[in-house]
């Protein structure tokens, strides 16, 4: 995998598992540089990319098995001595459609997907400032009027700003 530049982003001091930084954290290098993983790691996947509500559009823009990942959601604590704590939760969307599983194994290539995704994630640190990567959950989703198979993997990640 590639080392992105991260500017004059330096750290401060460590504490624990998560580095302060004197510049805000931007939870956009993080996306960037797991989407640059996953496309390095995961050579079953035929579409990676940002979710942007791809398999709820009409004509889907995508090709199958693929992998959409986001922010489900982020939380702030901020200590008296001017410490923001962020915990973010990414979600990693996988999906498959019935239509493209034609072949013997294809009904399982999403479970193969699956195994690629936690293999190159858990425990992988995305950027310098970020604490690894932790897998919470797997869920699976089903999407009404469609014959796509879809599962959801969540992993947390946490970081330090100094104010």
């Amino acid at each position: 995998t590639a080392v992105r530049e991260h500017g004059n982003n330096y750290p401060l001091a460590l504490y624990g598992e998560t580095i302060f930084t004197n510049k805000s954290m931007k939870m956009k290098q993080i996306l960037e540089n797991i989407l640059q993983r996953l496309e390095g790691e995961c050579p079953v996947l035929a579409y990676i990319g940002k979710d942007c509500g791809q398999l709820y559009a009409e004509e889907i823009p995508t090709q199958w098995p693929c992998a959409l990942v986001d922010v489900r959601e982020a939380n702030y604590r901020t200590s008296r001595d001017g410490i923001q704590t962020t915990e973010a939760c990414l979600s990693i969307t996988l999906a498959d459609r019935g239509a493209d599983r034609t072949s013997e194994d294809a009904p399982l290539r999403l479970f193969d997907a699956l195994a690629q995704v936690s293999d190159a994630l858990q425990g992988w640190t995305p950027t310098p400032h970020s604490s690894p990567l932790n897998r919470q959950q797997l869920k699976r989703r089903v999407l009404k009027h469609t014959d796509y198979e879809v599962y959801r993997l969540e992993f947390i990640t946490r970081y330090n700003e100094k104010f």
